[in-house]
């Protein structure tokens, strides 16, 4: 004699095991799957519109300089995050215009 009469009492024993088991799963291991202790400093990493805001620029700014090698773009859990010491060290180059200290007079 079988435990299961029908495909369609598989299929809801099947449903009732499944939930049963990923709620077990996230009372044990949920609060830890979030934890960003196994990831680096994240106020040394910017996003892109932090770094928009920091440099003063457009996002679309920030996203055509790491296109072309000016910001290195890290990738850090699949998200796009720019390293603040590394900007930092080179403020310097990211002026977005270079202009003439000139005074003028009427």
């Amino acid at each position: 004699m079988s435990m299961f009469y029908n495909s369609g009492q598989f299929a809801d024993f099947l449903k009732t095991e499944v939930k049963a088991a990923i709620k077990e799963f996230f009372a044990e291991k949920g609060s830890s799957l979030f934890s960003t202790k196994s990831l680096p400093d994240h106020s040394r990493y910017l996003t892109r519109s932090q770094v928009a805001t920091y440099l003063g620029i457009a996002v679309s700014t920030v996203d055509y300089w790491a296109r072309i090698g000016k910001l290195n773009k890290i990738d850090l859990s699949g998200s796009p995050r720019f390293d603040k010491s590394e900007i930092d060290a080179n403020i310097n180059t990211f002026r977005k215009y270079n202009r003439p200290n000139t005074t003028y007079s009427l």
